[in-house]
């Protein structure tokens, strides 16, 4: 939980570009993307731990009552966080490695330290 910043971002198996300020919120269930300057995007995520590599699976409801589920694999190593997310309707990733031409991404965060862990 609490504030991340993206470190790399690779979609489609390209590195993508990441404006500085962008930043993930995430709460007990909810996965928030913040944009500078434009409005957030946030999703429910629900977690499988104890799988091998660990699931996440991210909820979107664009259209009220007819949800998309998007599954990942994620793992999380002190203040870093990996996340391999793939479209609806396809297979859940294996492993972190981005594939070229594939819908979804790989996406590695850090912890954005809390101003009361700080000095």
């Amino acid at each position: 939980m609490g504030t991340w910043k993206y470190i790399s971002f690779t979609e489609s198996g390209e590195r993508r570009d990441v404006p500085d300020g962008m930043r993930v919120v995430i709460t007990n269930d909810t996965f928030t993307i913040r944009r500078p300057g434009q409005d957030s995007t946030g999703m429910k995520y629900t977690l499988d731990p104890p799988t091998n590599p660990k699931q996440i699976d991210f909820v979107v409801e664009l259209n009220p009552g007819n949800p998309i589920r998007q599954p990942g694999i994620y793992e999380l190593t002190g203040n870093r966080l990996r996340i391999h997310s793939a479209a609806a309707g396809t297979p859940r990733p294996k492993d972190f490695q981005p594939v070229r031409g594939e819908t979804g991404g790989v996406m590695v965060l850090e912890r954005v330290p809390n101003r009361r862990d700080v000095g």
